[in-house]
């Protein structure tokens, strides 16, 4: 065979591989990605690929010189060539234990068995070369192999991640697994398809497909690949598109008030009853993580047209994990409303919902909602202008003062300030209806020094 022709092979795959990597390189550096330790595994398989790549070119460019002196750095370069796409196998078993989660003594397993499959089959593949068993150029230039090591080797990797993914796959969101899945099925079909045809100018670019996957579905996809979620951001688009195509939707609330403060996290336990929910009673259901103790799943209702049984069952099946768990939680449920949906409140609204129930409770959006809400937002509203203008004398800060009767004195020695909102839409608005909204809107400050400016004068 000759050594120009050696298994048609072309620069132009691995040329296109190094273009590709560049390009992950640039988007990588130009955008914001959390410098987590699977981001640094990332980049490990990419610069393992692009040496991988310029290596090959310059193992063919050597074939093709056709000069007997250089056949020695040829034997090198193809067993360093095969290696770090062995190593790129390693490393996507490393990536995967790190992206799930997985147990430390499970994923410090993988590791080793990864490890000694990377030692084993390029160690037998320099064995077999040095007997003379594997690859080999003869004399006159012609090129030989054997045994190929490397295609078992490939098939023994291709295995291990599959299981490893299948093994992962609980704590991981199902479109995540499918991807990761889908991208293999390509990648190995492809890389046999060239087999078949003798070819091999793509097999480096075979390791690109899932370096894709991982790029899009791991660090720049907007998902939580542990539980199944997507930003409030991308609610808001949710609901503006669906708006605009006059389309109609379910959503049911989930709040876990104790996991709902900074720093905390769900147990995986229950986020996986979560995933487990969102992707079992409704079609075409999105979960949304509005803050860290909550969660809203959307679904639109001509996907789901017998969503009321739907939620019958859901329902049903949460009280089963309610008696499991034994975790406070409230839950809010309701279709689209089309004022909401114009101005694109739901996570607001719900959150009003969540501040008037008691917890271990279900509650089923009514009209009387959405009159409450609308005045709580107008109080809101108002609270931020009064907040932004910061005026001591704005008539809409009432100060009360109360006095305070001192029962070892038998006199009234001292009072105590009282605060209230007048307002035109609403007249008078007591403290347990704006302070909560002031102090989650970062309005309290404000309306603290003005009413100790006016007690004061």
């Amino acid at each position: 065979m000759s050594p120009l022709n050696f298994d048609n092979y072309s620069r132009a795959g691995d040329v296109a591989v190094i273009a590709i990597c560049i390009v992950i390189i640039i988007l990588l550096t130009t955008s914001y990605v959390s410098r987590t330790r699977s981001f640094y595994i990332f980049i490990n398989v990419i610069a393992s690929l692009v040496l991988a790549a310029i290596v090959n070119i310059s193992f063919h460019a050597l074939l093709a010189s056709n000069h007997p002196e250089m056949y020695n750095a040829a034997y090198v370069l193809r067993i360093l060539y095969q290696s770090l796409l062995f190593d790129v196998f390693f490393l996507f078993a490393l990536y995967t234990t790190e992206v799930s989660g997985l147990e430390h003594r499970k994923a410090r397993f993988v590791a080793i068995l990864s490890a000694s499959l990377f030692i084993g089959i390029v160690a037998a593949d320099i064995i077999v070369t040095l007997a003379g068993y594997g690859f080999r150029i003869e004399a006159d230039g012609s090129v030989s192999n054997r045994t190929n090591l490397f295609v078992i080797g490939y098939i023994l990797y291709v295995i291990l991640i599959a299981v490893l993914i299948r093994r992962v796959e609980s704590l991981l969101y199902k479109r995540v697994v499918y991807g990761f899945y889908g991208t293999m099925v390509v990648s190995v079909t492809l890389r046999f398809a060239q087999l078949v045809l003798g070819q091999s100018s793509l097999v480096t670019m075979t390791f690109v497909f899932p370096v894709i996957a991982m790029l899009y579905i791991m660090h720049s996809n907007p998902y939580n690949v542990t539980l199944g979620s997507v930003d409030i951001h991308a609610m808001e688009d949710m609901i503006r598109t669906m708006y605009n195509r006059k389309e109609q939707f379910v959503f049911l609330s989930l709040l876990l008030p104790e996991y709902d403060e900074e720093g905390r996290e769900i147990p995986e336990e229950i986020r996986a009853q979560i995933r487990w929910f969102a992707g079992k009673f409704f079609r075409h259901g999105v979960l949304f993580k509005i803050s860290n103790g909550h969660v809203i799943l959307m679904a639109p209702t001509r996907r789901n047209p017998d969503f009321k049984q739907r939620i019958k069952e859901m329902l049903e099946s949460f009280q089963v994990q309610f008696q499991r768990f034994r975790r406070p939680y409230k839950i809010v449920i309701g279709s689209s409303i089309e004022e909401i949906s114009r101005k694109n409140e739901y996570a607001s609204l719900i959150r009003s919902i969540f501040r008037r129930m008691p917890e271990n409770s279900i509650h089923r959006v009514g009209p009387d909602d959405i009159s409450s809400f609308s005045r709580e937002e107008y109080i809101l509203q108002q609270l931020m202008d009064i907040s932004a203008k910061r005026d001591v004398n704005d008539p809409r800060v009432l100060a009360f003062c109360q006095p305070v009767f001192n029962l070892q004195t038998g006199r009234f020695d001292t009072a105590e300030a009282l605060m209230r909102l007048k307002l035109d839409e609403t007249g008078l608005v007591f403290p347990d209806q704006f302070i909560p909204l002031a102090e989650d809107h970062g309005c309290i400050h404000a309306l603290t020094e003005i009413i100790l400016n006016k007690t004061c004068r």
